[in-house]
């Protein structure tokens, strides 16, 4: 079987982006980014998929167990238990695995950042687990939104620029908040996807308790978000570039896809993601 493909990988974009974001913050502060430094990065980077990789494992089995795989008219990708490619036991096993594989990393990062590191860590692989794992779940309340902006975004990012430079910088948050926006777009895109059958399992995500055109502004004021950032903190040319093609792009195919190929989306704004960070680490190479 294929673990690589069950564990999501377009999904990755989401843990991938913050923290190259928070890498390019550490050299936007510090001016230089030395190879012990590149080391700490890519371990950041590798805890922070295994993180994703936990959060994915444990939503396909706790969702499976409520029975919200299992509808014939379900829109969103086939998930791996509901699709008999392995079974509850086996899902929970590579659950473990993974989370044991975030544990490692993160332990080496508290050693190396602290109490602060500590509470983040802790609290990320918390929430990544009640993401779907009980009843009350951020994912049926309504929750997950924040959760997601903050620890896909600025959360993501500060923690990686004080991991490397060891001290908190605005600058990080900021840049940060746009990897969040975008994330919270992927959820959006979801949740437009999923809302009948949200609403049949009750689970009321932001989306199914405002309606689809609240989604549609919702996912609009998502995407322009990151331009928005790149305008006021890079310079003008950068978030009008942007702007003009990431934005547009974005915007156009979702308007354009929607009700149609909502999977084909989530590339989109993956891909956007991406697109973000590189756009920041480019800003980074070229203005320090």
């Amino acid at each position: 079987m294929n673990w690589f493909k069950i564990a999501r990988p377009v999904t990755f974009t989401a843990s991938i982006a913050p923290v190259a974001v928070g890498i390019a913050s550490a050299k936007y502060c510090t001016g230089n980014i030395t190879s012990r430094q590149w080391i700490d990065g890519t371990i950041i980077l590798l805890t922070a998929i295994f993180i994703q990789i936990f959060s994915n494992f444990a939503n396909d089995l706790y969702d499976f167990r409520r029975g919200e795989d299992s509808s014939p008219t379900r829109l969103g990708p086939g998930r791996a238990i509901s699709k008999g490619l392995v079974s509850e036991k086996q899902m929970t096993t590579a659950m473990l695995v993974s989370l044991a594989f975030a544990v490692a990393g993160g332990i080496y990062l508290i050693v190396l950042g602290g109490f602060e590191i500590a509470v983040i860590g802790i609290t990320a692989i918390l929430f990544a687990y009640l993401y779907s794992a009980t009843k009350h779940s951020l994912s049926h309340t309504g929750m997950a939104d924040i959760f997601c902006f903050m620890y896909y975004g600025p959360i993501a990012t500060m923690g990686t620029t004080y991991l490397l430079t060891g001290y908190w910088d605005s600058t990080s948050f900021t840049f940060g908040a746009g990897c969040g926006a975008i994330s919270v777009a992927l959820l959006t895109i979801n949740n437009l996807r999923d809302i009948e059958e949200d609403k049949a399992h009750g689970k009321m995500t932001l989306v199914a308790r405002g309606g689809k055109t609240f989604g549609k502004v919702y996912y609009t004021f998502a995407i322009c978000v990151p331009a928005a950032i790149l305008f006021v903190t890079a310079d003008w040319i950068s978030g009008t570039i942007f702007a003009i093609v990431c934005v547009t792009n974005n915007l156009t195919a979702f308007f354009r896809l929607y009700n149609r190929n909502f999977n084909m989306l989530l590339g989109y704004a993956s891909l956007y993601n991406i697109l973000y960070a590189a756009s920041i680490i480019c800003y980074v190479l070229i203005s320090h």
